[in-house]
Order: C-alpha cells, then sequence, then structure tokens
C-alpha cells in the first residue's frame, strides 16, 4: 500500500515539474488545450496581464532548460548595477522603514536563475531519483561560517534605528550574496568548459565598460575639469553607475581573467594575441581611472605576472628592458598627474572624506561594541551627524568593509566575518594541495589573484555584498571543486545543464 501511494505521488510530481498528464498523444494534447483554454479567459480579463504571465512562464522555462547561458549572460549583467527595475506597488513603509522597491536587473535575473536552479534540482530528485550522479546535491563552501555572520547580521537588528530595516537589509543584501553569487557558480560551473566560457563572459563585459570608459573623453571639458576614464550614460541612464570606481572594480577582475585566458589559450596564437590585447586595454583604462586602490591593484598584479613569466623575460631581457623604458616615459606624465591630483582639491577632499566615515564608523562601534548600529545602519550614522552634514555631500556607505561590519555588527561581526572568510581561504588551500596537475593549479593561481584583487579593491570602497566581489569569489570556488577533482571534471566536460 505504502509503495503504491509513493509510485503515485512520483507520478504527480513527474506530471507537474515535466508538465505531462500522461505519457501518450492523447495526454499531451489534453494539457497543451487546458493551458490554452486558460490563457484565453486570462486573455479576456486582462490581455497585458496574460501577457506578462506567458513572458514570465516562458522566461522561467529558458532559464530552467538553460542554466549554463543563463549564468554566462549573469557573469556579463554584473556591472550593470544601476539598471533597475522598479516595483512601486511593493513598497515597503513599516516601522519607521521607508522603502521603494526597485532591484538591479542583474539581482532580479539573478534570483529568477536561483528559483530556476532549484525547481531544476527538484525535478532531478524526483523524476531522477533513482539516478546517482555528482549533480545530486547541492554544495554549499562555507556554509556554517556563513550562518554564523548572516544570524549576527540579523541580531544586531536589536540595535538598529529600523529592527525591521536593517532584517530587510541582512537578507536582500547579505543572504542574496551568497545564494545567487557563491551557490550557483560553485553548483553550474561543472566543467572546464563552463568556467572558461564564464570567464569569457567576464571578460567581454570588461570590453564593454572599458570602451565606456574611453567613450567618456569626449564627452569631458578638457580644459576645465579633471580628466578621467569614467562612466557615461546612455539613453540617460549610467547602467554601471556614475563612479570611475564602477569601471575599475570590473577591470581589476577583467583583467587578470584575461591573462587567465591568455595562459590556458596555451599554443593557440591567435587566442593569445586576442586575450593579451585585452589585458593591454583593461591595464590602460584602469590607469586612466586615477583610482588610488586601482593603481595599487595593477601594481600587484604585474608583479604576479613578472614573477610567473620570469623565465620568458630571462629570455628577451634586452627586448623587454627597451620596452621597458618607452613604457616608463608613457607613464610619466600620468603618474605626474596623479601626483598633481593627490595634492589637490579632489583628492584632498576625497582623503578627509574618508577620515571622517572612518572616524564615524569607529565612534558607532564604541557605542555598541558587541552587536554594532544594525545591519546596513551606517547610513543612519552618517544621516544623523552633524559633522557630515556639514560637508553638504550626500548620503555615503562605509569606506571599507572592516569599518562597516565594526560599526553595524561589533565585535560578533568582525569575528564571524573572519571565520567567513577564514573558511573560505582554509577551502581555497586545501583544493590548491590537492590539484595534482601543474597547469591546473596554475589556472586556479588565477583565479585566487582575480578574487583576492577585487577583495582588496572593495577593503577601501563601499560595494561589499554586491556581485562584483562575491560572483568572483564563487568561480574561484567552483574552480577549485573542478581542477582538484579530476573524476568530475571528465564527467561534465561533454555536458550542459
Amino acid at each position: 500500500m505504502a509503495k503504491m501511494i509513493m509510485n503515485d505521488y512520483k507520478t504527480l510530481i513527474n506530471s507537474i515539474f515535466s508538465l505531462k498528464l500522461a505519457n501518450n498523444l492523447a495526454g499531451n494534447f489534453l494539457a497543451i488545450f487546458i493551458a490554452l483554454f486558460a490563457l484565453f479567459l486570462l486573455f479576456l480579463i486582462s490581455p497585458y496581464f496574460t501577457l506578462a504571465v506567458s513572458l514570465i512562464f516562458i522566461t522561467f522555462f529558458l532559464i530552467t532548460k538553460y542554466q549554463e547561458y543563463s549564468l554566462y549572460l549573469m557573469a556579463f549583467l554584473i556591472p550593470f548595477i544601476n539598471l533597475y527595475i522598479p516595483f512601486e506597488k511593493l513598497n515597503i513603509n513599516f516601522l519607521g522603514f521607508n522603502k521603494a522597491f526597485a532591484i538591479p536587473l542583474v539581482d532580479l535575473f539573478g534570483i529568477a536563475l536561483f528559483v530556476c536552479f532549484l525547481i531544476n534540482f527538484l525535478k532531478k530528485k524526483f523524476y531522477e531519483l533513482e539516478k546517482e550522479d555528482g549533480n545530486m546535491k547541492i554544495q554549499f563552501p562555507a556554509i556554517i561560517t556563513f550562518l554564523f555572520f548572516f544570524s549576527t547580521s540579523l541580531l544586531s537588528a536589536v540595535n538598529a534605528y529600523s529592527w525591521f530595516g536593517s532584517v530587510w537589509y541582512s537578507i536582500r543584501w547579505i543572504l542574496v550574496f551568497y545564494l545567487i553569487y557563491i551557490i550557483l557558480p560553485v553548483n553550474i560551473i561543472k566543467s572546464k568548459r563552463i568556467l572558461k566560457n564564464t570567464i569569457f563572459s567576464f571578460v567581454l563585459a570588461g570590453v564593454f565598460v572599458s570602451l565606456m570608459g574611453i567613450a567618456s573623453i569626449f564627452y569631458q571639458d578638457l580644459g576645465n575639469e579633471f580628466m578621467r576614464l569614467k562612466p557615461i550614460s546612455i539613453f540617460g541612464v549610467y547602467p554601471i553607475g556614475e563612479n570611475q570606481k564602477q569601471i575599475s572594480e570590473i577591470l581589476v577582475v577583467a583583467g587578470m581573467f584575461a591573462a587567465m585566458l591568455f595562459y590556458w589559450a596555451k599554443e593557440n596564437i591567435y587566442q593569445r594575441y586576442l586575450f593579451f590585447v585585452l589585458w593591454s586595454i583593461f591595464m590602460v583604462v584602469l590607469l586612466g581611472s586615477f583610482s588610488r586602490a586601482a593603481w595599487l591593484i595593477v601594481f600587484l598584479q604585474i608583479i604576479f605576472l613578472l614573477y610567473k613569466y620570469r623565465l620568458k623575460i630571462k629570455e628577451y631581457q634586452v627586448q623587454l628592458a627597451l620596452i621597458s623604458v618607452l613604457l616608463l616615459a608613457l607613464l610619466a606624465p600620468i603618474v605626474y598627474y596623479m601626483i598633481i591630483l593627490q595634492t589637490n582639491a579632489p583628492g584632498l577632499g576625497s582623503n578627509e572624506h574618508r577620515i571622517l566615515l572612518n572616524q564615524l564608523a569607529w565612534e558607532g562601534f564604541l557605542r555598541h561594541p558587541i552587536l554594532g548600529h544594525g545591519s546596513g545602519d551606517f547610513f543612519h550614522l552618517v544621516d544623523t551627524n552633524i559633522r557630515y552634514q556639514a560637508t553638504g555631500a550626500s548620503l555615503m556607505d562605509s569606506h571599507g568593509i572592516w569599518q562597516k561590519i565594526a560599526s553595524e555588527m561589533g565585535m560578533l561581526g568582525l569575528a564571524s566575518f573572519t571565520a567567513f572568510i577564514g573558511a573560505i581561504g582554509s577551502f581555497v588551500y586545501k583544493k590548491y594541495k590537492e590539484i595534482t596537475d601543474k597547469f591546473n593549479r596554475e589556472l586556479f593561481v588565477y583565479t585566487i589573484i582575480a578574487a583576492l584583487s577585487i577583495f582588496l579593491f572593495e577593503w577601501f570602497d563601499t560595494s561589499f555584498y554586491r556581485g562584483k566581489l562575491w560572483f568572483t569569489v564563487g568561480v574561484m570556488l567552483a574552480a577549485a571543486y573542478i581542477f582538484a577533482n579530476k573524476e568530475k571534471d571528465k564527467q561534465y566536460e561533454n555536458t550542459s545543464n
């Protein structure tokens, strides 16, 4: 009896997921007829609502069916944080918390992909229960320490100006960055082919951002303003934001990924030439952004590449010495321009602003050293500070991830976040030791340098919980699983989701 009930239950689940009422022509025809009739009734009630429902179902079907390509699209959309989808009817006004509900396109697409990923996983659990394969479980890297950090974030709401707003912030940003930008790459990237294509998609995004930065030269008053490569508007919208840092934080990753693809191309001279040119363009645009953090990371990345190719450098010492002299001559005016920037109003004003924000973070930490002022409540600290208001500047988040966590979540937040980062680092080191193939190990190092680059960049910036940082971490963790597991890599090398 129990076996019959279980079989009936699996048949029902099978019908829901595969959209079949029976495995015969009559059953399929009846299912299609019912679906079309339901759409017709909806159309009579509201044509626009019917169109919206149809598009949603089609979108979810395509994302569920083609998760691999959806991940490529998400990788390309990472820079476009300023393309918001508004949902005015969902605006939140509750217990002193006011929120105009809008979500960046990339986050919305990531959430849709995550839902479809879960649907596909449940389908396999019920529809392919008897099959034993590596795709039948979800990987949750550093899950224990993340839950510790997330729980601390929720607990900190007790000291927040609006506890509901703080809880919402924790869910909206902290939980989303883990589920969308770490879990999805780790579980969808199942082969070196998918890993390579995902990285290439991110590099393409870097190309778009670079072209935008170069185009900005033609929109600036070169005689009356400080010239730097920065985002431009398209049809009145700044798709990646308005600050030059939005260019830099993409290219510090895209540059290392381009260097990785250059190395991955091996003997394919045309691909190597392409990725070398792209890497060179990314470096030029990074320097042209005149971001101090970007310059620091470019310097560190070049040191890494010089060490990586030290044997090649010895072979062409004379030629490379001449090229180096030429580059130094070309860079001299840019370096001088950077020094002038730091000793004049733009640089000095930026320094004073950062010092004030750091002071506010320290004062906030001292008031609530254990749990902080509440996750996401740094804006309230700034908004209620007289010294900051006197500057006339717009509200800004903390310029540093450690300062932000210290003021918002206190010592418990610092401890839990350190544990989370430590767990990721420990996992990466363990997997690195397990990689036996030298070529794979060196490829993995490139992903580590890319993740370290964006983490160091955001150490001094404000985009801590966005995909720009954590998607790169997710790609690094996916690479760790792949390169350390030869059998798994072979199993999925010629398959797609």
